[in-house]
């Protein structure tokens, strides 16, 4: 006899929630929520109970707040099944079901969680606000780039790891834009004191129009805007142009591929190459502007870029004399229109 993949799934279940049966000593149950003993060793012998991990939301709120502290014992760790193994009976049959768990709409997680799973909201697809505590560090922002309704992520202002601004991410002496929630609106301005911004910090931002970048930005890392709608940066209002500040020294492969919405890009003097793959699939990019110190074009850097009509090369490259640019990339720099800076 054949088995379903659903029954399958349901046997996995039953299977799991004997095994934790079976351990049930180690185990915490209260309210909406499972914990699981985390116990404090010497030499090897268990000493005492020391804290405790989330294993599993079961609850039917929208608004999860995690508890800090249970009989004592403070939660430091939510693991990849807290909300994964999600399971209701069926009121009519009696039969146990499998609950997705993108009904969840905001997450708050308290100041004694230290550690967060990698894959620990990776279902939440419906997540529109996360609240993080103090002692979170080393946590891998990026897995939250699917989640294309998160609006905004909010650090604990004890957190010295992190900090937050308008629902964004940076690193905790705000040198560093790390994440830009995917389902954030409108326009986003970015701090002076910002010297970097992470790899793929927009990437997948879908709803973003704009974004000011300071002159204080130093170095942007590869995919930072990739697959985005973003239309302008630093310019004003309806112009459809990206200008990179002053002080980039290269345009890092992949920053822009996907952005169908860019039209013009000026590069400052004192970028020197363009890496691979930098303007992919800008499907409307019409006008490049390049810079006297530019010295290298990489392969497939404007590749499908099929509405480009203008390069502006300053006179001391003009017929692209001393620039290097990788032979295929000839083939995607098909222009109807070159100007020439004088």
């Amino acid at each position: 006899m054949k088995i379903s993949k659903y029954n399958k799934y349901v046997l996995s279940v039953i299977i799991y929630i004997i095994a934790i049966s079976l351990f049930s000593s180690d185990l915490i149950w209260s309210g909406d929520f499972v914990f699981r003993i985390i116990y404090k060793y010497e030499e090897g012998d268990i000493t005492e109970k020391g804290s405790l991990s989330l294993s599993a939301y079961n609850g039917k709120s929208s608004e999860v707040v995690i508890p800090a502290y249970l009989d004592n014992l403070p939660v430091t760790e939510i693991s990849d099944s807290a909300f994964y193994n999600m399971i209701d009976k069926d009121d009519a049959s009696g039969r146990l079901k499998y609950r997705s768990p993108d009904f969840i709409t905001s997450i708050i997680i308290p100041d004694t969680v230290q550690y967060l799973s990698a894959n620990l909201l990776i279902l939440c697809s419906n997540l529109k606000n996360l609240k993080i505590g103090a002692e979170v560090r080393n946590f891998n922002f990026s897995v939250l780039n699917n989640l294309q309704k998160l609006a905004s992520v909010n650090i604990s202002p004890e957190n010295s790891a992190y900090t937050s601004q308008n629902g964004i991410v940076y690193s905790g002496d705000m040198k560093e834009l790390i994440f830009c929630p995917r389902g954030k609106k409108g326009t986003v301005t970015i701090p002076d004191k910002v010297e970097h911004i992470k790899e793929k910090a927009f990437a997948k931002c879908g709803k973003i129009t704009e974004v000011k970048i300071p002159d204080s930005v130093k170095t942007i890392g590869p995919e930072a805007f990739s697959e985005s709608v973003i239309i302008e940066i630093k310019v004003p209002d309806s112009v459809k142009e990206f200008s990179l500040p002053e002080g980039i020294t290269e345009v890092p492969w992949g920053i822009f591929s996907d952005c169908c919405s860019l039209e013009k890009v000026y590069i400052p003097e004192g970028v020197t190459r363009i890496r691979t793959d930098a303007f992919r699939n800008c499907k409307n990019l019409k006008k490049i502007k390049l810079p006297e110190s530019l010295k290298e074009i990489e392969e497939c850097a404007f590749a499908n870029c099929n509405q480009l009509e203008e390069l502006i090369i300053p006179e001391k490259q003009k017929k692209l004399n001393g620039l290097t640019i990788y032979k295929r990339e000839v083939l995607y720099l098909y222009l109807k229109n070159i100007n020439y800076l004088t």
